[in-house]
């Protein structure tokens, strides 16, 4: 999994975009998860990481979309056959956490918030999801962490 940002992203927003996978390392931990990853030690592996062209977090948001393909109708609240649980919560939660509308005929692919800018847009190749330039991050990673919680409050 690769977060892509916009090559217009200012450096504040990579470092939103750094702040978003850090929280959800962060949320993991919290929620017990250890045995993956550690906060600490997922930090530590983002500064080692090229921030200008991508963000690789294949050891974070790959468990947190595992187990379901890339398909809008789970951020639009339509969980297919087969959507794992903890997929379904934190999409849910990441649907609830943005005020979102999609304009399919400018945005076929794109979801949009409620002035049609353009939020997050899903790429052909699996796996990868493009943050647009201007897109205030801090609610996905609450919307992540809330996720996170939800889920293994019933397992812990």
């Amino acid at each position: 999994m690769k977060i892509c940002l916009d090559p217009e992203f200012s450096q504040s927003n990579q470092q939103l975009a750094r702040s978003l996978t850090v929280l959800a390392a962060l949320g993991l931990e919290e929620a017990g998860f250890k045995p993956y990853l550690s906060a600490q030690n997922f930090m530590n592996t983002l500064d080692r990481i090229n921030l200008i062209n991508h963000l690789d977090v294949d050891c974070i948001i790959t468990f947190i979309i595992t187990n379901f393909e890339n398909d809008w109708q789970r951020l639009r609240g339509f969980y297919p056959p087969g959507a794992t649980r903890f997929g379904e919560t934190i999409v849910r939660n990441l649907a609830e956490a943005v005020p979102t509308a999609l304009n399919e005929e400018a945005y076929p692919d794109t979801l949009v918030n409620h002035c049609g800018m353009p939020l997050l847009r899903l790429t052909k190749s699996p796996h990868v999801l493009v943050i647009a330039n201007g897109i205030d991050v801090a609610p996905l990673a609450r919307g992540i962490v809330d996720g996170i919680k939800e889920y293994f409050k019933e397992d812990f």
